[in-house]
């Protein structure tokens, strides 16, 4: 942080004797088209492709896979819900279905193949001793 303080301090004195008032291009916006950074060669092929609004290959590519990604995601947010609609109304079905044979015995051979949570309250009540 001392660093920081001081940095801040010579700054502020800079200031208050009026050193940044009359900078060249003072209160005009600053210039950032130019990438200091980017390869020399690659500046004419940038710079058309943004003159023109268009991107890189591997941007287009990008763009598009997130595209597809993020419709994957509502679909599968979508079909989720519809899942857990579906299995919750079966499954309240299946313990109906149950409260008519107090035993369950007589239903384990419909329950082969059902992934829900009915189906495994229906094995749990046939595993019970009959009530008597």
């Amino acid at each position: 942080m001392g660093w920081y303080l001081f940095v801040e301090r010579l700054i502020s004195e800079a200031q208050e004797r009026g050193e940044f008032d009359r900078l060249p291009g003072a209160g005009k916006p600053l210039r950032l088209a130019e990438n200091p950074f980017e390869p020399a060669d690659w500046r004419l092929a940038n710079k058309l492709l943004k003159d023109n609004e268009l991107l890189p290959e591997f941007l287009e590519r990008r763009k598009s896979i997130e595209a597809i990604a993020g419709r994957a995601e509502d679909l599968l947010r979508v079909h989720d819900r519809q899942y857990h609609q579906l299995t919750a109304e079966c499954s309240k079905r299946m313990r109906d279905l149950f409260l008519l044979f107090p035993d369950g015995s007589q239903l384990l051979g419909f329950l082969g193949g059902l992934p829900l949570e009915a189906a495994e309250f229906g094995r749990s009540r046939a595993a019970r001793p009959p009530a008597g």
